[in-house]
C-alpha cells in the first residue's frame, strides 16, 4: 500500500528542516533501512531512512527546500499502484510547488519552426537552423533571421546564458560556433577580464541558526571584553612531560580542566539570567567551539569540573571528530554553561568572542607568543598566552570579570593551586 512520507520532527525544538540531499531518485526501489535523504535541522544533518520497502513513486520536496515538520516529502508504493489520492494530499501539504525549470531550447539538428523562405536560404548557405535566433512568434525563424545570421552569435541554452550573463562572458570567449553553447561549455571558464562576478546562494540551515543566534546575543547582552596574558612555561613543561610518558594533552584540554575549576570559585561567570533572576550552578558543562567548513558547532563536555585531564582530552577528541563527521546528537550540543573558543592556531593575538546565549561569558584563546618580559633585574623570553574574556555586563561587572581572569592566570601559571 502506498504511503505518504512526511518530514519527521527530530526533537522538541525542531520546527522546520531542509532536505540537503536526496540519496534516492524517483523510480528507485528501496528497502526498510535504506537512507532516503539528508535532513538539515538547526546545526545538525540527519540521514533519514525508509521505514518500509517499495518504490519511490514521487518526490514532493526538492533539495534545498525549507519546510515545516510533518510536510509531505515523498510517496512510496508499488510500481503500478494508484497514488492519485496521495498526490492530491501531498500537494495540499507541501506548500507552493517548485518553479518550473526552464525548458531546453532546440538541440542541434532538431526541427525548428521556420518559414519556407528562411528554410530555403538556410539550406543554400549551409546554415544549421538550430543555431539561428528566431524573431517570429514562438521563436520562429524568419527570412531576415537567416539573412542576418552571425556565426559568432551562437545560440545558448537557458542555463548557459544565465551563467554567461553572471560572469560577463561572451560567446567569443567560449569559441563555440558550430553548435549551441551548453552549460558545460561555460562552467569551466573563468570570469571575464573586466567583469564583476556575483553569485547568490541560500544560507545553509546551520548558517541561518548561527546568524540568528549571534544577532540575538549581540542585541541581548551588553558585552565587555577583557584581555589578560598568562605565562605558559609551567603548562608547557607539564605537556612535554606527559608526552614523554606517552600521554597526549592539548593546551585546550589543560584550559578546560583549569577553567572549569576556576568557574566554581567564580560562580557568577557560570550563571544564566532568567528574567529577573540569576540562575547559579554548582557544576560546569564546558562548551568548546569546533570550526566546520560551513559554520561552527559547540559540543558540550558535561560535568567538566569533576573530570580528569585524560577524560577531558578523550571526550574532546571524540566530540570534535563527530562534529566534523556530522554525527553529533542533539544532546551533545545542549546544556552548556560556559564556552571556550580557540583561534590561537591561526596566529590571532586578540579578539572579542560573542557570548553563546543563554550563557553570560565566553573565553577566547589566542596564540602563544614568545615575549620578552622583565625577570630577575633583567629580561627573559616567556611563552605568553593572551586570553580574551567577553562577559554579559547585566550579570558580570568589570571587576568580577577581572577577578576571574586574575584567578585563572594564577592557576595556569601555578597549576599546584588546583590541589588546594
Amino acid at each position: 500500500m502506498a504511503t505518504l512520507l512526511v518530514m519527521p520532527k527530530l526533537g522538541l525544538t525542531m520546527t522546520e528542516g531542509t532536505i540537503s540531499k536526496w540519496h534516492r531518485a524517483e523510480g528507485d526501489s528501496v528497502k526498510k533501512g535504506d537512507v532516503l535523504y539528508s535532513l538539515e535541522t538547526d546545526k545538525l544533518t540527519n540521514e533519514i531512512e525508509a521505514t518500509e520497502g517499495g518504490v519511490i513513486r514521487k518526490i514532493l520536496l526538492a533539495e534545498g527546500r525549507v519546510a515545516p515538520c510533518l510536510t509531505p516529502v515523498a510517496i512510496i508504493g508499488g510500481a503500478g499502484e494508484d497514488i492519485s489520492a496521495l498526490l492530491a494530499q501531498g500537494a495540499c501539504g507541501a506548500g507552493a510547488p517548485e518553479a518550473a525549470a526552464p525548458q531546453a531550447q532546440t538541440a542541434p539538428g532538431a526541427r525548428v519552426p521556420v518559414t519556407p523562405a528562411a528554410r530555403k536560404l538556410a539550406k543554400d548557405k549551409g546554415i544549421d537552423l538550430s543555431l539561428v535566433y528566431g524573431s517570429g512568434p514562438n521563436g520562429r525563424v524568419e527570412l531576415k533571421d537567416v539573412e542576418n545570421f552571425d556565426p559568432l552569435r551562437v545560440k545558448t541554452s537557458p542555463v548557459a546564458a544565465k551563467i554567461m550573463a553572471e560572469r560577463g562572458i561572451s560567446a567569443s570567449d567560449i569559441g563555440v560556433t558550430d553548435r549551441r553553447i551548453m552549460k558545460a561549455d561555460v562552467e569551466g571558464l573563468g570570469v571575464g577580464a573586466s567583469a564583476h562576478f556575483e553569485e547568490s546562494k541560500p544560507m545553509s540551515g546551520m548558517r541561518k541558526v548561527i546568524a540568528r543566534r549571534m544577532s540575538e546575543s549581540w542585541h541581548t547582552s551588553p558585552a565587555v571584553t577583557l584581555d589578560i596574558s598568562a605565562d605558559m612555561t609551567t603548562l608547557a613543561g607539564m605537556r612535554e612531560g606527559l608526552k614523554a610518558e606517552g600521554a597526549k594533552a592539548s593546551y585546550t584540554d589543560f584550559l578546560i580542566y583549569i577553567v572549569s575549576r576556576t568557574l566554581l570559585a567564580n560562580p557568577i561567570l557560570n550563571c544564566t539570567i532568567d528574567g529577573d533572576n540569576i540562575l547559579y550552578r554548582n557544576y560546569v558543562n564546558m562548551g568548546v567551539a569546533v570550526a566546520l567548513p560551513d559554520g561552527l558547532l559547540v559540543p558540550v563536555i558535561k560535568d567538566a569540573h569533576v573530570k580528569g585531564l585524560s577524560d577531558i582530552s578523550k571526550e574532546l577528541v571524540s566530540l570534535a571528530e563527530r562534529a566534523r563527521c556530522n554525527s553529533l546528537s542533539t544532546d551533545d550540543l545542549r546544556g552548556g554553561t560556559f564556552t571556550i573558543t580557540n583561534l590561537g592556531m591561526f596566529g590571532i593575538e586578540s579578539f572579542s568572542p560573542i557570548i553563546n546565549q543563554p550563557e553570560v561569558a565566553i573565553l577566547g584563546v589566542n596564540a602563544i607568543r614568545e615575549t620578552i618580559v622583565p625577570a630577575n633585574d633583567g629580561f627573559a623570553v616567556k611563552p605568553l598566552l593572551k586570553l580574551s574574556l567577553s562577559t554579559d555586563h547585566r550579570a558580570v561587572d568589570g571587576a568580577v570579570a577581572a577577578q576571574f581572569l586574575s584567578d585563572l592566570r594564577k592557576r595556569i601559571e601555578n597549576p599546584a593551586l588546583l590541589m588546594l
